[in-house]
């Protein structure tokens, strides 16, 4: 059973009766009651917990599963009290504060206390969930990442037994590889969280341990806070069962927050999802369309990436953002109504891919990188750059060049970038590697051959890349720390040169130690390389061509479509593929090149027929989706 969950706000609720009617028309089961920021002041708090009280009867006793929504860290209405409680704080000292809010730092006492108070308030109206929103971290605030305020430098001076300032303390956690300084940071980040938790739970469980306490991930809170996503949802958990909302929502690929595009969304969920596979916790997927309405976010991302995720089977149910928190419940329908329409594809969903596992290049991604992370010894690398670690360039130049990708397999060709490099099994190297410029340093420091002598410096500008197998240039726009300048050795084969026409240099080649191992390197650090780099048909051929010499023939091909998003699944006897049209050109005449001849091929979403080793499909729409189950 796919559980459909979604927010509504506490107090819009005057149109109950109409919004109960969209809810089960949506065919949800679970419902939270969004409060938002949760306010210092005790009328406002009074007011919110009186809209409480009669929302969560009305839910519940109407059959719906109802949880109630709100900020972690983030206050408003702050006074001169509050004011001496500690705020999250940058390296340079200023707070996370504006426009009268602020969020507050789990380290100190007093916060802590105020929270369980309001806390053991909305437990007393038993609803059956409380929820954290995205703000249970420290990073990607105003300030930047992590907390460096008064309580969190005195835990690191009493940890390390010497006074730590906050002058220059960036570049003393952040400047070439693992230190004391770091790892001492990260512990009182990471415990201050774990206390916040401990604390919280401790208080809901005076009134009733059966009440769940659930959190939204947030990106930081896989591993620059010190603690993972896990391990908190274990014990906010208590003695019921986690429910942890993952990070990464269909809004971002609007504007491309943070550069994603809508199937790097969807390969950072399945990414967060296999880090705690292993771990016994009910898990939703961020269905968010912020801010509502659909002026705003399209249905149709929505939809592809709900039809993505139950495709990938990472989860157990979606919180899906359906209705406006501003409007009537009948102002914007438009989100059901799409919703509605796929009810039947996803059934199809489910049954074609029901049982099957991913196949595709292995992403080798790893949570906790930072620690031990070789960064410039020389000077604080930056903010940004540090943050987005988080973000898998890997699995963004596959999915950008519709390359299925998988998380698990260990059988596969398997690419890592950068830090990841040093987490590698050794199995991996049997199947062929991928690697940016920054993994095969790595990899050449612990003395694998991975068929360079050496980098002789950057290549400041590089407007060109010239592919030689296909006599192709392609625009790259290389600048700034993006580009090496390297030496391959002898037996490798330059593939890709990259430069101004008559000034080139290696930029990617194939090699094949002596050992027999296989890898495919590019000359650029991928943490600091535009996506332009790598979104070419020319690339695109490259990676399947090459791919399939490194060891695996894929068992799905469909290039020169910009955005495609291929997900593949198999079983011993049958495979089972999606592509998404996440380009606004329709796909007029999609081709589909398959790793060999199948008997039968059912055809969902689209018609289509077998030609010896191909497929010709109907077209697909912008937007729109086809699944294919071949045996």
């Amino acid at each position: 059973m796919y559980t459909i969950s979604m927010p509504i706000s506490n107090d819009n609720q005057n149109s109950k009766e109409k919004t109960l009617e969209e809810l089960r028309r949506a065919g949800a089961s679970r419902v939270f009651l969004a409060i938002g920021t949760v306010s210092f002041d005790g009328n406002k708090r009074k007011k919110v917990l009186e809209w409480l009280k009669e929302n969560i009867k009305y839910y519940k006793e109407n059959g719906l599963e109802t949880g109630v929504w709100f900020w972690a860290l983030w206050r408003s209405d702050i006074d001169k009290a509050n004011k001496k409680m500690q705020m999250i704080t940058a390296f340079e000292g200023f707070s996370a504060e504006s426009n009268n809010t602020a969020f507050f730092c789990p380290s100190d006492k007093d916060f802590i206390d105020d929270t369980c108070g309001f806390i053991k308030q909305v437990a007393e109206l038993h609803p059956d969930i409380i929820m954290f929103d995205d703000d249970y971290r420290y990073g990607n605030l105003s300030t930047g990442f992590g907390c460096c305020c008064d309580n969190h430098l005195k835990m690191m001076s009493q940890r390390l037994g010497e006074t730590i300032i906050r002058d220059k303390i960036a570049e003393k956690l952040f400047c070439g590889g693992e230190n004391r300084y770091r790892s001492a940071w990260l512990d009182v980040l990471g415990e201050s969280l774990i206390d916040y938790a401990t604390n919280v739970r401790r208080a809901v469980d005076e009134i009733d341990s059966n009440i769940r306490i659930a959190f939204c991930s947030c990106m930081s809170v896989w591993d620059l806070d010190g603690v993972d996503s896990a391990t908190l949802a274990k014990i906010l958990a208590g003695n019921t069962k986690p429910l942890l909302r993952l990070i990464g929502a269909p809004y971002w690929a609007v504007g491309q927050s943070w550069g994603n595009r809508l199937q790097n969304v969807i390969e950072l969920e399945r990414m967060e999802k296999s880090w705690i596979s292993d771990e016994n916790i009910e898990v939703m997927v961020e269905g968010d369309v912020w801010p509502r309405p659909r002026y705003k976010c399209p249905s149709s991302y929505l939809e592809g990436f709900d039809t993505a995720l139950r495709s990938a089977g990472i989860a157990t149910g979606i919180l899906k953002y359906m209705l406006s928190y501003t409007s009537s419940p009948e102002y914007e329908k438009g989100y059901i109504n799409a919703h509605l329409k796929n009810e039947q594809i996803y059934k199809d969903i489910e049954r074609v891919f029901a049982g099957k596992q991913d196949t595709g290049v292995r992403v080798y991604e790893f949570m906790n990188k930072i620690r031990n992370a070789d960064l410039p010894n020389d000077r604080f690398i930056g903010k940004d750059y540090i943050q987005d670690i988080f973000f898998s360039r890997a699995a963004r130049l596959l999915a950008d060049n519709s390359v299925p990708t998988n998380y698990t397999c260990k059988d596969t060709v398997g690419i890592a970038f950068g830090e990841n490099a040093k987490y590698l099994p050794e199995s991996a190297f049997n199947n062929g590697l991928i690697l940016d410029i920054k993994a095969a340093q790595i990899l050449k420091d612990r003395g694998y051959d991975v068929g360079f002598d050496r980098i002789d410096g950057k290549i400041c500008n590089a407007p060109c890349l010239f592919f030689s197998e296909y006599n192709e240039y392609v625009e790259s726009n290389y600048q700034g720390d993006s580009v090496y300048q390297i030496v391959p050795k002898d037996k490798a084969k330059i593939l890709i040169t990259c430069g101004e026409k008559g000034n080139e240099y290696p930029d990617t080649y194939f090699y094949e130690n002596d050992c027999g191992q296989k890898f495919l390197v590019f000359a650029f650090d991928a943490y600091s390389t535009p996506t332009d780099r790598y979104r070419s048909y020319s690339m695109q051929e490259l990676l399947f061509k090459y791919i399939e010499l490194l060891g695996q023939k894929l068992p799905v091909k469909c290039t020169g479509n910009p955005d495609l998003y291929v997900l593949c699944k198999k079983d011993k006897t049958s495979v089972a593929f999606g592509l998404w049209n996440f380009f606004a050109d329709r796909i007029e005449e999609p081709v589909v090149e398959l790793d060999r001849e199948y008997k039968s091929a059912e055809f969902v979403g689209c018609t289509g027929k077998i030609k010896g080793n191909k497929l010709y499909l109907s077209p697909i729409n912008a937007f729109e989706f086809a699944f294919v189950s071949l045996k």
